[in-house]
């Protein structure tokens, strides 16, 4: 477990980098599914890998929502 100085060392290079924590539940079966469509990251038993095919899942995923470009074009 990380000490508080540690998180909060994570935390300001989060901010620093502008990037934001997202807690997501997922289940084995899904790692498994995820695995089986080519993020092997999710077959991982290291937990950091499991969160970078995750991560990129979902990256993927909103590519194909809203193409490149597209979202700078949208209304708010």
């Amino acid at each position: 477990m990380a000490t508080s100085a540690e998180r909060m060392r994570a935390l300001r290079e989060r901010e620093r980098r502008g990037i934001r924590r997202l807690t997501v539940d997922v289940s084995e079966d899904d790692l498994r599914t995820l695995a089986e469509r080519g993020y092997e990251g999710a077959a991982s038993t290291d937990h950091d890998q499991q969160a970078q095919a995750v991560g990129l899942f979902l990256n993927d995923s909103l590519l194909e929502i809203w193409p490149t470009g597209s979202l700078s074009q949208r209304q708010p």
